[in-house]
């Protein structure tokens, strides 16, 4: 009797061995596959550039525009154009600048009655209106406008899509890549993208950067693997179109404080996207960076200087005592150009799977 009791004590006991082998491994497998997605929480200020950057990964990643998604971003671009011209015409009457031709004024007016807010703008709609629109564009009154464009708010892509009236005014037009990745669409949902590189799942997520988007991060932050937050550079004359008196620069830099040093992210990886970097090279030109950062001492047109300064302004807010052991690592960028995105993720990619795989290491 007691062979027998002791024969099924050993063969419990061998069975809960077994058992616990078996947890072990899908607890080792899961926590391996758990350290292989790649997380990427992508962040910034409203505008600085996070969803072209997210167009971008699924260009380089294989999955490009086709004709359907063009197509549905016409009447987002008829859209952007139409608010371009409702800006310049406003600012112009603000500044009281004279018309070249005193007829524009109708076509002003007719630009500002046009409905922007509709869900569809069709093709005929726009090409009803182009011709006034590229007939004010080239009014020196609009064109002086422009020109004192750091004294408002304007869409970055405003001479792109100017230059490309003749083709974007025809009733057949369809969107080319360039198009798409400078239109401007605010992003008001998260949005995720996941594709696979070198057999690793990357999954990038978008959150919108307008101040009422913001509460939705926090609830992004969990099993992140690095935070991607993108400043737009050029920012540095700008003020926020949210309240128009806070300087967009000086904003990015209290967000990216707040995120680099909130304790649920202390073991992600940070990376800081300086983006718009030719902007910024243009707007030196015209917008002296002393007027708007008083502590600049150093040489105003001089690209290098500038760029060096403004990462200066966001590695100081790095919180040197606190516990996060992680680098800033930075990238100068421009978010829609395609060839330079792909030379800069492949170092980040890089980056990221080096800390990932010390991170594995020490579990």
């Amino acid at each position: 009797m007691d062979t027998v009791l002791c024969f099924k004590a050993n063969s419990e006991r061998r069975e809960q061995i077994r058992h616990s082998k078996i947890i072990d491994q899908e607890i080792l497998q899961e926590r391996t596959e758990y350290y292989k997605t790649i997380k990427i929480l992508l962040l910034g200020a409203s505008e600085c550039g996070k969803s072209t950057f997210l167009k971008q990964m699924r260009i380089l990643h294989g999955q490009d525009f086709d004709v359907q998604d063009l197509l549905e971003f016409r009447s987002i671009i008829y859209g952007n154009i139409i608010r371009i011209m409702k800006v310049l015409v406003t600012a112009r009457r603000s500044f009281e600048i004279q018309w070249k031709d005193s007829s524009h004024q109708n076509y002003a007016d007719q630009i500002l009655n046009f409905n922007t807010k509709v869900n569809e703008i069709e093709p005929h709609e726009f090409v009803a209106v182009v011709d006034m629109i590229r007939e004010l564009w080239l009014d020196e009154a609009i064109q002086e406008t422009y020109r004192r464009r750091n004294e408002y708010i304007l869409a970055d892509s405003t001479k792109y899509f100017m230059d490309r009236l003749e083709v974007i005014g025809k009733e057949d037009y369809v969107p080319i890549r360039k198009d798409a990745l400078r239109m401007r669409k605010a992003t008001k949902t998260i949005v995720e993208f996941t594709t696979t590189i070198n057999k690793i799942p990357f999954v990038f997520i978008d959150v919108g950067g307008q101040r009422s988007q913001r509460r939705k991060w926090l609830q992004c932050f969990e099993s992140i693997t690095a935070i991607l937050f993108l400043a737009a550079a050029s920012d540095y004359n700008q003020v926020s179109l949210e309240d128009r008196k806070t300087n967009r620069l000086l904003e990015s830099l209290e967000i990216f404080g707040a995120i680099v040093n909130h304790e649920l992210l202390a073991k992600a990886s940070k990376i800081l996207f300086l983006n718009k970097i030719d902007l910024l090279e243009e707007r030196l030109t015209i917008s002296n960076i002393k007027n708007f950062f008083s502590a600049f001492n150093g040489d105003e047109n001089d690209l290098t200087t500038v760029k060096e300064f403004i990462l200066q302004l966001f590695s100081n807010k790095m919180e040197a005592n606190n516990d996060n052991d992680k680098s800033l690592y930075h990238h100068y960028t421009i978010a829609t150009d395609t060839e330079n995105i792909k030379v800069v993720f492949r170092d980040v990619k890089q980056t990221i799977l080096q800390e990932r795989l010390g991170s594995l290491l020490l579990h």
